[in-house]
């Protein structure tokens, strides 16, 4: 019975440990942190958009990007993320839905169709996907500095 009881306290152990420490997602090397600004042509981006980082052995984190154009990153809900090289990509938020539904909202009082001004996104679209923006940014243990730049 102590030895079943020796087992079990073991194996309780051995998951708590393997649960802990980092982002996780099955990596076991070294950490680092990353914050940063996104420039377009020179000057931080104003528009909220959405950075991720994708790693060629298939790690991802993503940061929110603010009004003005800083982000933190962010894996598996951690601000720790892998070390490595990583290709970025910068993509636009999503458009707001418009809140009213009802069919009447899109008529002015004359019948005539009211113009929705929809903001277009400021961001080039070579720089929605990490395979196609060109930008790889390496991260390093400990805290990092990664600035991206755009250029129109």
């Amino acid at each position: 019975m102590r030895a079943l009881h020796c087992l079990t306290l073991f194996a309780s152990v051995s998951l708590f440990t393997i649960g802990c420490g980092g982002g996780g997602g099955g990596y076991n090397g070294p950490w680092g942190q990353g914050d940063g600004v996104v420039r377009l042509d020179g000057k931080p981006l104003t528009e909220e958009a959405t950075v991720t980082f994708l790693s060629a052995e298939g790690y991802s984190a993503t940061g929110r990007v603010d009004g003005e154009g800083k982000f933190r990153l962010k894996y598996n809900g951690s601000n720790d993320l892998p070390v490595g090289t990583y290709n970025v990509a910068v993509m636009p938020a999503a458009p707001v839905e418009v809140e009213n539904a009802d069919p009447a909202s899109f008529f002015n009082d004359d019948g005539s169709t009211k113009i929705i001004e929809r903001k277009v996104s400021g961001i080039p679209e070579k720089y929605h996907q990490p395979g196609s923006s060109g930008i790889s940014i390496s991260v390093k243990e400990g805290a990092n500095d990664l600035n991206i730049d755009l250029d129109k």
